[in-house]
């Protein structure tokens, strides 16, 4: 027993103080008793997103017994909907046999993000091996409805590869028909599937090389890169050959780049006499790094290369972004150059928005337009004219840029350190952010600003699960 027992730790959770309440939340996990899990348990729907980030966290860690009320009226099946999602996401992580037949029912859940989440946290007790109670009879038919039937065509999807990790052989032939699905959402789940298909990839990955959507076409590189094959090669090759939009370009590039260790750049020729002289059974000897900066790219924003014409730049107005250095400049005027740069740097043909955020986002515009010179002009009138400041709900900004079906590259500027929103732990955040976009194929890179010790990790995971950059940098 702790010092100050279980009593003191439950008023302690009453506290108007959501600091207090966060400690007494981790001071009740280590306690381990199951009065103590059970308070943490309750912690999930508190009002304030950090304790019940940190009760999500620590949760992971518990016994069976919480695991099954987890699955019950204290998690799934409790009335409040952020309770649920965080339910449905946290299930995946836990270190204890999940049953098959009581997870399989969260797939019927009236919101579409918690059955989303639930499909997701199938997917990784299936490649976990973290499901039990007869996983495929109790899993695979619901996974199936899902997949079939949901208006959500990121539940489809999330349903497919999730059948995937439970039955291929399933999952393969529902996505060999999901390949002509309208919803390119669904199109982006059925190509991760069978390029995971070792004996009919290369014919499954031809047949959408050409998808219309570039979204599409931006994950098979991703595929193909994963594959690793001669043919994956040479299909990267082809694929720059024919392209025309920038940002898929530059990616064959960068999955060129790293299998072959060459440096060549976006005229194909070279690489298609590297790939020529290749054995039939070639694979990579290693996997390079990758540049600090693409031949040919340019230096647009805070030294970070832009290698997109469809983007959106996020801009973290929060408390840091006023903080005046010794030299009497704010970190905001350094972001105004900054912009003013970037949005000089881009083409006319290009096509951009700018959204600040504090405690929401403060768009510029609806969607991308181009980048002609009055559409700059007052694209930075505005940025430079803005003077929102408060929190920082990054989570919101992201998922608001990524409405906008045009857009392909997220550039965010920051201090690192998200200070608001329904989800504040990066711990929690990149993981659902990368779920949540890996059937719409989004670049997200990032600028640090003078970012605290210890954040940088969380932005090179979010930029490497996306295929972005993340560097850090010291405010002018």
């Amino acid at each position: 027993m702790l010092a100050g027992g279980l009593a003191e730790l439950e008023e302690q959770l009453e506290s108007p103080d959501p600091e207090l309440r966060m400690t007494a939340v981790t001071k009740l996990a280590k306690n381990g008793e199951d009065r103590a899990w059970d308070l943490v348990l309750s912690a999930l729907a508190d009002a304030d997103a950090r304790v019940a980030d940190r009760a999500q966290l620590e949760l992971a860690g518990a016994d069976a017994r919480i695991t099954a009320e987890l699955l019950g009226h204290s998690g799934l099946g409790a009335r409040n909907e952020d309770t649920r999602q965080r339910a449905a996401e946290l299930l995946g992580r836990t270190r204890v046999p999940v049953e098959a037949k009581r997870l399989a029912r969260g797939l019927n859940d009236k919101s579409s993000e918690v059955r989303r989440r639930v499909a997701w946290s199938i997917e990784r007790l299936a490649l976990s091996g973290g499901l039990e109670g007869e996983a495929k009879r109790h899993v695979v038919p619901a996974l199936r409805r899902r997949q079939r039937g949901d208006k959500d065509p990121l539940v489809r999807g999330a349903a497919l590869v999730a059948l995937d990790a439970v039955d291929h052989e399933a999952a393969l032939e529902l996505a060999l028909d999901a390949l002509g699905d309208r919803r390119e959402g669904v199109r982006c789940a059925a190509a991760w599937v069978v390029g995971g298909d070792e004996e009919g990839a290369r014919t499954h990955l031809e047949r959408i090389a050409t998808d219309p959507s570039p979204r599409v076409r931006s994950l098979v590189v991703r595929i193909q890169e994963r594959r690793g094959t001669r043919d994956a090669a040479e299909a990267l090759v082809a694929l720059l050959e024919s392209e025309e939009r920038l940002r898929v370009r530059w990616g064959a590039v960068e999955a060129l780049r790293r299998l072959s260790g060459m440096r060549y750049r976006l005229d194909p020729r070279p690489w298609r006499l590297w790939v020529e002289g290749l054995e039939s059974d070639w694979r990579p000897a290693r996997t390079s790094g990758e540049d600090p900066l693409p031949d040919g790219a340019s230096r647009a924003f805070g030294g970070l290369p832009l290698l997109s014409d469809r983007v959106v730049f996020l801009f973290d107005l929060s408390g840091s972004l006023w903080t005046r250095r010794e030299d009497g400049r704010t970190r905001k005027e350094f972001a105004d150059a900054e912009l003013r740069r970037a949005l000089h740097a881009l083409p006319e043909d290009a096509m951009f928005n700018v959204i600040p955020y504090t405690d929401r986002p403060f768009p510029w515009g609806r969607r991308l337009v181009k980048a002609t010179p009055r559409n700059v002009a007052r694209a930075l009138e505005f940025f430079e004219g803005c003077r929102e400041s408060g929190t920082g709900d990054f989570l919101e900004a992201a998922l608001l840029a990524l409405e906008d079906e045009d857009v392909d590259s997220v550039v965010v500027l920051t201090d690192g350190a998200p200070t608001g929103g329904e989800v504040w732990s990066l711990d929690l955040m990149v993981p659902l952010l990368i779920e949540r976009n890996r059937f719409r194929a989004v670049r997200f890179d990032s600028v640090l600003v003078d970012a605290p010790d210890g954040l940088e990790r969380h932005w090179r995971e979010l930029a490497e699960g996306t295929g972005g950059r993340s560097i850090s940098i010291e405010g002018r």
